[in-house]
């Protein structure tokens, strides 16, 4: 009776390790991925540009293609730089997997167009048997209208200093939070809505110069962020007369950096006397940020210019005003001369990359004898040009730093918390479950593929895509919107087999408008897979009443096998004590 389950053993266990056949492959001739967005602003005025993603899929063991044309019709209201109503490429297929970008420009001349815009799509592939095979899509733009904007200057002349203008904008269609720049503004305007036109008030000053102006040109810069997520940017430069009488008394305040940075800070301030009547007992008060500051100049000179320094403490953003009382022989005066603005600037950044502090210059000027201090850690670094980074590696993290530096002769300091640098790391993982044999030696089995985003930035279009190599795959692909910090993502795919296969994984996704590939070789060697880098845990359920689990890692079947052996090397001598007996 013995020999009989071993020798059933014996014979069952080759039979179970035996190979699995190919089952024929599930996967399209031609698949494919398509999406498109808008490059820039739909307008009336200029040539419009659309940007289209395309990635095919080809399966060259269903059908021999070597190239793509791609047509695409344009709706009505819109044509191509040549007047036409279609755009035509032809596009190479070198590889299974291809990944193209389309960009082409439109004339939109129709600005009553609907809200969303229909594009078909028709493929043609051009096979070397001299066949063609179509397929027929089509892709979908949102339209929020056409976009254009003006500017004029309602003032009919302007004068040499500090003064209110009027200004007038003009849109075609409705914008939110709108930011105008000018380096005549005295601060710059921002606009929370403007639909159709609007006036605005604007404090603005015209320099000073040595010889009579007669106009001025005044450039002007225009931003805000339309419905398609693109900024619409213009410059102006507007040119208006300037009438040259001058006034009396006017200032002028620089930083030599235009900023304050945290501490105390030296402003430069210029008082012209430009009349050719002395000023005496010039009183001239400083209000920034509600204290207030007096200096006395005793006498001023006709056409003369006296400076000083004014030192103030900034641990937020500077407003400051100045005001002027005198005498003169035509009485005495008071007059405004002027209000001025410095942001608060912390130009040095650190910041934590995987094992490295980062430190970087965000300002417009070099910083001198630069130290990072956190714990027991000095960083010392001489200089740091604008834009300029240091890699100082270290194995610890730190939650905050204290910074100090030198700028216009000034010692600066401040403490800053320290935040990790924005990044994307897509870990790839899988796991074979119920894999299933047939009476006809065929295996299948359920692969669940894990994807788990270990950054701390979201990943958005993730294309996963499965190439296999006689073996049959269902679904050929997937497609993940948006896969979030610490998220992972699981996806089932049925393979096939009835032999030892190699398949790949092949995964694309996007971040910071860059598109990354990672490809992942996975075998499959009967039911003993070695998935390599990733993890693996399977249950393999034969047909019958056999079932082969996996126990503490190692397959059952091994188990069974080793005791066999070890029932052969042990029973015999056993049953020979009992006949001696």
């Amino acid at each position: 009776m013995y020999k009989s389950i071993v020798l059933i053993l014996l014979v069952l266990f080759p039979l179970v390790l035996s190979g699995v056949i190919n089952s024929s492959s599930t996967t399209p001739a031609f698949s494919y991925l398509i999406t498109a967005n808008w490059k820039t602003i739909p307008t009336l005025d200029n040539l419009t540009t659309i940007n289209v993603n395309l990635i095919t899929f080809l399966n060259s063991t269903r059908i021999n293609a070597y190239a793509l044309i791609v047509k695409i019709l344009l709706p009505q209201g819109i044509l191509n730089t040549t007047e036409g109503n279609y755009i035509e490429d032809i596009l190479p297929l070198s590889s299974q997997v291809q990944q193209y970008n389309l960009q082409f420009n439109v004339t939109i001349v129709n600005s009553s167009l609907p809200n969303e815009l229909n594009f078909p799509v028709m493929f043609s592939l051009i096979t070397e048997s001299g066949d063609n095979a179509f397929y027929n899509t089509s892709f979908t733009l949102p339209y929020y209208g056409t976009y254009g904007f003006s500017i004029s200057l309602l003032n009919s002349s302007l004068i040499q200093g500090l003064q209110d203008v009027i200004f007038r904008i003009t849109t075609q269609s409705p914008i939110y939070n709108a930011y105008i720049s000018s380096p005549y503004f005295m601060k710059n305007i921002t606009l929370s809505y403007v639909n159709g036109s609007k006036d605005i008030s604007v404090e603005l000053f015209v320099p000073f110069q040595d010889i009579p102006i007669y106009h001025v040109n005044i450039p002007l810069t225009i931003r805000f962020l339309t419905p398609y997520n693109l900024y619409y940017v213009k410059q102006f430069v507007l040119q208006t007369n300037v009438n040259t009488s001058i006034p009396t008394l006017y200032a002028n305040v620089q930083s030599p950096t235009n900023v304050v940075y945290p501490g105390y800070n030296n402003l430069d301030v210029s008082i012209a006397n430009k009349e050719n009547l002395p000023i005496t007992n010039l009183t001239i008060i400083t209000n920034y940020n509600n204290f207030m500051k007096k200096l006395v100049i005793p006498y001023l000179s006709p056409n003369s210019t006296t400076n000083f320094t004014l030192s103030i403490y900034a641990n937020s953003n500077v407003s400051l005003k100045l005001y002027a009382f005198f005498d003169t022989p035509l009485g005495f005066q008071n007059v405004s001369l002027g209000s001025y603005y410095f942001p608060l600037v912390y130009p040095i950044s650190v910041m934590w990359n995987n094992g490295y502090i980062n430190i970087s210059n965000r300002g417009n000027v070099s910083l001198n004898n630069i130290t990072v201090q956190f714990g027991k850690e000095i960083i010392d670094i001489v200089k740091l040009s604008p834009e300029e980074n240091i890699l100082y590696p270290t194995t610890i993290k730190p939650n905050l730093v204290y910074i100090t530096f030198y700028a216009d002769n000034r010692e600066f300091s401040y403490s800053q918390k320290v935040y990790e640098v924005p990044f994307v790391r897509l870990n790839v993982s899988y796991q074979f479950i119920n894999v299933t044999r047939s009476t006809t030696g065929t295996y299948t089995a359920t692969l669940i593929l894990y994807i788990q985003n270990t950054g701390n930035q979201y990943a958005n279009n993730i294309y996963i895509l499965i190439k296999p190599n006689g073996t049959g795959i269902t679904p050929p692909f997937y497609v993940i919107s948006q896969i979030l910090p610490n998220e992972t993502i699981a996806m089932p795919f049925t393979i096939h087999v009835t032999k030892n296969a190699i398949f790949q994984i092949s995964m694309f996704y996007y971040y910071n408008n860059q598109t990354y590939v990672k490809n992942i070789t996975i075998p499959v060697n009967y039911v003993k897979l070695t998935p390599g880098e990733t993890i693996m845990n399977y249950i393999v359920n034969y047909v019958g009443k056999y079932t082969l689990y996996q126990i503490y890692g190692i397959p059952a079947i091994v188990i069974a096998f080793i005791l066999i052996v070890i029932l052969i090397s042990i029973i015999p001598p056993m049953k020979k004590g009992m006949t001696k007996e």
